[in-house]
Order: structure tokens, then C-alpha cells, then sequence
């Protein structure tokens, strides 16, 4: 089953119809006018929770990425200095145990 989206050109439309069948209520039965008025009420109500979760997952996504790119910088700075003359055995070791 193929649900419909509701998008920001599409919610004005919901809250006209509401609109336009709760002064009309004669057009249509009592259960759809109460039932599509609490559904539209309730749209109304996660719209702002959404939008807000939205822009949490955005902030959440730029950190990862920031991060990210952080710790990589980190390690390739680890894999210079394992490179260089002035590591030890030792670290050289460590450096090629671990895939460096």
C-alpha cells in the first residue's frame, strides 16, 4: 500500500479541508469529521518535535563528521611520526602490528 505524503505544500490543504468540513459538518459523518480533526490536531502537534529532532540529527551528523575527520588527522599524525628516524624500533613495531 502507496501512503500519500504530506509535505509543505500539502498541509495548508489539510487545515483547509478541516476547516471547511468542520463548518460544513452536514457533508460529512460525525466519526470522519472527529477522527480527521484529531489526526490534523495531532499533525499540527509533532510538526515541531519533528522539526526540532530533525535539526538534533543534523547537529548530530556535523559532530560525527567533525570528529571524524579529528581522529583520522590524529592517526595519520601517529603514522608520520611512526615513519620518521626518531621512532624506535619499538614504535615501529607497534606501528606495522597494528596496520600502520
Amino acid at each position: 500500500m502507496i501512503l500519500p505524503k504530506l509535505g509543505d505544500k500539502t498541509q495548508p490543504f489539510v487545515r483547509k479541508a478541516v476547516d471547511i468540513a468542520l463548518q460544513h459538518p452536514e457533508l460529512l459523518p460525525a466519526g470522519f469529521l472527529d477522527e480527521m480533526r484529531k489526526d490534523a490536531q495531532l499533525l499540527e502537534g509533532l510538526s515541531p518535535i519533528r522539526l526540532a529532532i530533525d535539526l538534533l540529527q543534523k547537529q548530530i551528523d556535523d559532530t560525527v563528521i567533525q570528529l571524524g575527520a579529528e581522529a583520522y588527522a590524529a592517526a595519520r599524525t601517529v603514522y608520520a611520526v611512526t615513519k620518521t628516524p626518531y621512532a624506535g624500533a619499538i614504535l615501529r613495531t607497534a606501528a606495522e602490528d597494528c596496520g600502520l
